[in-house]
């Protein structure tokens, strides 16, 4: 059975950057990546008083939304391989 917790986790961040994470249970990563990307944007904003910055600080979001969602699919993908292998004991 193929699981959707992925797909779910690269949405979830790429809506709000940290979400998926911490779905996964990735508790402190999802602080961090939460905490990275807006301080980011904040900071664009603050330190770049250009027009032409102000005007397309969307597509920084959006490209720091999909790095998040990438990122939360990675780690989401890992954990579903981790729950499915079995466990060899030692």
């Amino acid at each position: 059975m193929k699981s959707h917790l992925p797909f779910i986790a690269g949405v979830l961040s790429f809506v709000v950057p940290g979400l998926g994470l911490l779905c996964v249970g990735q508790r402190k990563s999802a602080l961090i990546n939460f905490v990275l990307v807006n301080a980011c944007l904040l900071s664009a904003v603050t330190i770049f008083r250009d027009p032409i910055i102000t005007e397309h600080i969307h597509w920084l979001f959006l490209g720091l939304a999909a790095m998040s969602a990438g990122y939360a699919h990675a780690v989401a993908n890992s954990v579903v391989h981790a729950r499915a292998e079995p466990q060899s004991s030692s």
